[in-house]
């Protein structure tokens, strides 16, 4: 086994330990643990809803931005054209917990989009997997 093998190795096994630890120091190291936890799900959930949109067409003209912003924090567009979430409105959702804790999503039915602080961004992905089971396009007209 080479080094980088060994290190590879030992990642995998100590990943899921860290994922799990919840003995907190102080609150940003807790908020740290909670978002890894919550990015780890919500970012598979994204990498599914992503996939199962890819039909050979779709790709080519659509698709998932995710940002930084300078404020600091993180942005995300999520195209909806040609998915079955295109239509699908939300009104804007705003979290403030304070100048470094906050969420901000909303829809247009054409996109969805959200911006957040730094260690928001397992939050806001989780709010695009809730956005998905509980939107509905309008009504064909």
């Amino acid at each position: 086994m080479t080094a980088a093998e060994g290190a590879g190795t030992l990642v995998r096994c100590l990943l899921p330990v860290m994922l799990t630890m919840t003995t907190p120091v102080d609150r940003a190291e807790w908020h740290g643990w909670q978002t890894l936890d919550v990015i780890s799900d919500a970012l598979g959930y994204l990498q599914s809803w992503y996939s199962s949109q890819c039909d050979g067409d779709w790709e080519h003209g659509y698709g998932v931005t995710i940002d930084t912003l300078d404020n600091p924090g993180w942005i995300l567009k999520v195209d909806l054209v040609g998915t079955s979430l295109e239509g699908a409105s939300k009104g804007s959702m705003e979290v403030d917990r304070s100048d470094d804790d906050w969420v901000r999503v909303w829809s247009d039915g054409v996109q969805f989009q959200g911006v957040c602080g730094p260690l928001n961004l397992g939050e806001m992905l989780d709010a695009f997997r809730q956005f998905t089971d509980t939107a509905s396009p309008p009504p064909p007209a």
